[in-house]
């Protein structure tokens, strides 16, 4: 029978090296406070959302904080899947994932505003060559026009990202960390 090996008897060849997105947990938490700043200039996009040339900007901004928020959150969940049982790295987790909803609140502006234009303009802003590293998306989001809330909908969804992830993580938690099965027979 395979006995399992607890973190510290681990070859660090067999771990994960998180060292490609932050040097160490210190600087996931300097991440993670300095990406406020980010979440501000994408919200503050609010209310302008109806040119060509806002819309760019908006969704560079949009991007680079989505380029952020995955590099936290990827850290934050590798770190939690070493050891669950690790309050450390269930805490970064749940600060990051909280970070992503608030995120997620702060931008859900920004599709139904994009959609309250004519589609007319919407599908001009699909031809403007300012916009071609963003076609696809703009003609996703014009697709899904008819499925799309209002920002105000849109952003109280967004809030309960992490209500309505809590059973799954706590489901999750509990069988990776506290439940021991016995060993399959014939092993």
């Amino acid at each position: 029978m395979t006995e399992l090996k607890e973190r510290s008897e681990m070859d660090p060849a067999f771990e994960w090296d998180l060292s490609t997105l932050y040097k160490d947990d210190e600087g996931f938490e300097e991440a993670l406070k300095a990406v406020d700043a980010s979440i501000a200039r994408t919200a503050a996009y609010e209310g302008t959302l109806n040119n060509a040339e806002t819309i760019h900007a908006y969704l560079k901004e949009s991007s680079a904080l989505s380029l952020e928020m995955n590099n936290i959150f990827t850290y934050a969940s590798l770190r939690r899947t070493e050891d669950t049982r690790d309050s450390k790295a269930q805490s970064m987790y749940g600060r990051a994932y909280a970070k992503y909803v608030e995120a997620s609140a702060a931008a859900a502006f920004a599709e139904p505003e994009i959609l309250s234009l004519p589609d007319e303009e919407i599908n001009a802003f699909i031809c403007n060559d300012e916009l071609k590293d963003y076609r696809f998306y703009l003609q996703d989001l014009l697709r899904s026009k008819a499925h799309t809330l209002s920002a105000r909908e849109e952003s109280l969804l967004a809030q309960f990202g992490e209500v309505l992830a809590n059973p799954g993580q706590v489901s999750d938690t509990l069988m990776d960390a506290d439940m021991v099965f016995e060993p399959a027979e014939g092993q």
